[in-house]
């Protein structure tokens, strides 16, 4: 069976906390808007990473069951030979402009929908507002905008193979 790709996941995970620690910096800055809507605090900054990390953690460990789904129901072993490459390499790096452009846009309007429905926000900590399903919705759809904005950076570049 092939292996799950670890390195690329805890790379991309890290890119996109940074993604979500940059998206929390507009609500303490002035620089954007001349009005603050919000006052955060830190109990809600820590409530907004925990919601991010936990979107995060789900969203691969749904990436993990499809990808262990997947190698429990392939049919041929010489097919899972062949996918049994060296390891790869990870970079943080942004080669293709439009990929990054195109990843970085759908992040962003992603963002914008979790705002919308609900979802994690540094302004009001969780014992506020407690639990929803507009809270988990928003913060799935936020999981997923990290993510994304986070594959435009990272890029697992496989080794040449030898034939």
């Amino acid at each position: 069976m092939r292996r799950y790709h670890w390195k690329f996941v805890i790379v991309r995970d890290f890119v996109a906390l940074l993604a979500a620690f940059i998206w929390a910096l507009r609500n303490y800055t002035d620089r954007w808007s001349s009005q603050k809507s919000c006052d955060p605090t830190w109990q809600g900054f820590l409530s907004y990473v925990v919601l991010v990390v936990a979107a995060l953690i789900l969203i691969e460990v749904c990436c993990w069951t499809i990808w262990r789904l997947g190698g429990l129901f392939q049919r041929s072993h010489k097919l899972s030979q062949l996918d049994e490459d060296p390891t790869a390499s990870v970079f943080i790096i942004m080669t293709d402009l439009k990929t990054f452009i195109l990843n970085l846009a759908a992040g962003l309007l992603l963002l914008l929908l979790s705002v919308f429905v609900g979802g994690p926000t540094p302004c009001e900590p969780l014992n506020n507002h407690g639990w929803s399903w507009s809270l988990f919705l928003g913060s799935a759809i936020c999981g997923l905008a990290v993510l994304s904005i986070a594959n435009g950076f990272v890029r697992e570049q496989r080794p040449a193979t030898r034939h």
